[in-house]
């Protein structure tokens, strides 16, 4: 296949008809298809377009030598040409409806192919292009030529055809991306084939042919006289041709205007909301960038604040590096004791003597059966004693009360109640303590006295209460922590006012039981004390 320039050539130089016919052949669809969607599908009007294009490309074969693909220069020159029409026919509708102050009928409406969302700017969209770039698209795309067939068109490989092509698609889908349109590679294919898909006739070719060559006969015309009557001859088919046109764009004309007219006002509401979008897009930039300042006015404001702070903050660590270290308060052993706690329990025992005496001296080795202090028991003495006790016959275990006290804090540890007789009088027992704790905190000094109050029957049976009977024992002994005091009396030997008679034969004997403890209320010296050496008990009691 030759190329279009040889083509072209040959045409220029020897007025090849054939030559022309196939560069019409080969391009007149994508003219006609062109022209007629430039026109809103109006085929006549096409035709017309189509034979202006080719009687215009026959004028100037002699400049476009250089090409040697004319699919682009075709294009372009179609779609001027038809605004072209588009503009005289608008002039045309003006003039009309100034003359006769009447609306032209509207023209049927235009049929087009139906080619989606791109078509409206399909046009644009291939003019935006580069003219090598719009070359090959129309080339491969409208016309169908295979890249192989491309790239010796063009001039360069196959696969640079192939490149060129995938990049001019890639460009006009940017375009449609641009203004809102999506596009796919699918569907611009089917849009660029429609550019095409409408059929030229196979007469328009004809006579595309015929007034092409007929307008360049006048100056063509041989010098021998025998040609003279054939050059008449395509002199009158070009007038022909040209009457054609003219009775074309005529036709044209009444129709074209309207048409014109509406795109103008189509395009100058297009342009009205373009301008609205503008200045909204503008607006919105200003209060952005407002926003965005006060940000950044605020963001510097609480680094100056920042920085404040981390200076103050250096310069008081500096401060207190240069200072020197404070002293230690000095230990006071008076204000340690003084807040230290101390728990007492207490266990006030009734038993007869004869049998606490046994018990003692069987579980502990010891009497505990005097007057006052008679005992200091370890802690497993005292399990030992108090388990012996609980088993004893005739033992009355009467309270077993417990208080928390401090350092030099008198107390009184008491289970009694109040007598029914007399409010005033508390029966029960109960122990007054005076605990002293050792500045070491390993012993504590207790003051104790011991009271049982009871209220006897009625010597002679009437109803008047009987008499009040005190048991008192008082003792003072220095203890370990965690060391049992044990304080004994003969029920009744002690009471103010009562004989010896009235005395009875059973031991009030009380075991209080001092325990250092820490503010969780855990005993502070956790470990059980060693027993007392021989003779420690004695010691301590004098």
């Amino acid at each position: 296949m030759l190329p279009d320039n040889e083509l072209l050539r040959r045409y220029s130089a020897d007025r090849s008809e054939s030559a022309f016919a196939e560069l019409v052949r080969r391009h007149a669809p994508l003219v006609y298809a062109a022209a007629a969607r430039q026109l809103n599908g109006d085929t006549d009007l096409a035709r017309d377009v189509a034979q202006v294009v080719f009687a215009d490309l026959a004028r100037k074969a002699g400049t476009l030598l250089d090409r040697s693909s004319l699919a682009g220069w075709l294009y372009t020159s179609a779609r001027f040409a038809a605004a072209k029409l588009v503009r005289t026919e608008r002039r045309r509708q003006t003039r009309e409806q100034e003359a006769s102050l009447m609306e032209p009928a509207p023209l049927p409406p235009a049929v087009t192919a139906d080619s989606g969302a791109l078509e409206p700017l399909l046009a644009a969209a291939l003019h935006e292009l580069d003219e090598s770039d719009r070359e090959a698209v129309l080339l491969r795309c409208c016309e169908g030529v295979d890249f192989k067939s491309l790239g010796r068109c063009l001039g360069i490989s196959d696969d640079a055809a192939r490149k060129r092509v995938a990049r001019a698609l890639e460009r006009l889908r940017a375009f449609f991306e641009a203004r809102g349109v999506p596009s796919s590679e699918g569907a611009l294919l089917a849009a660029l084939g429609g550019v095409a898909a409408l059929h030229c006739p196979a007469d328009l070719q004809a006579a595309i042919v015929s007034a092409a060559v007929a307008s360049l006969l006048p100056a063509a015309a041989p010098a021998a006289s025998g040609l003279a009557s054939l050059a008449g001859l395509k002199t009158a088919l070009a007038l022909t041709a040209a009457v054609v046109a003219l009775g074309g764009l005529a036709v044209w004309q009444r129709g074209a205007m309207e048409r014109l007219r509406r795109e103008n006002a189509s395009l100058s509401d297009q342009l009205a909301v373009a301008a609205a979008d503008a200045q909204e897009r503008a607006a919105a930039a200003k209060r952005a960038q407002a926003e965005e300042l006060a940000r950044l006015q605020q963001e510097h404001a609480e680094l100056l604040r920042l920085r404040g702070e981390v200076t103050r903050l250096r310069e008081a660590q500096r401060a207190a590096a240069a200072a020197p270290p404070p002293e230690a308060p000095a230990y006071d052993p008076d204000a340690a004791v003084a807040t230290q706690q101390i728990t007492i329990e207490a266990r006030f025992v009734q038993a007869p003597g004869t049998l606490l005496k046994k018990l003692s001296a069987d579980s502990l080795g010891l009497d505990v059966t005097g007057t006052g202090v008679t005992a200091i028991l370890t802690d497993d003495q005292r399990r030992t004693f108090i388990k012996a006790l609980e088993q004893g016959t005739g033992v009355a275990v009467l309270a077993a009360p417990r208080v928390t006290t401090l350092h030099n804090r008198a107390t009184t540890v008491s289970s009694g109640q109040a007598d029914a007789t007399d409010a005033a009088v508390v029966l029960g027992p109960s122990l007054e303590l005076l605990p002293l704790i050792s500045p070491d905190l390993s012993t504590v000094t207790l003051q104790s006295e011991a009271r049982l109050t009871e209220r006897l029957p009625p010597a002679t049976g009437g109803p008047e209460p009987g008499p009040l009977r005190q048991t008192t024992i008082s003792g003072k002994a220095v203890l370990r922590d965690g060391e049992t005091l044990v304080l004994c009396q003969r029920i009744g030997a002690g009471a103010a006012g009562s004989s010896s008679a009235a005395a009875g034969t059973d031991t009030l004997l009380v075991l209080a039981t001092p325990v250092l403890i820490d503010p969780a209320g855990n005993r502070l010296h956790p470990g059980a004390p060693a027993p007392a050496p021989a003779g420690t008990e004695q010691a301590r009691q004098r």
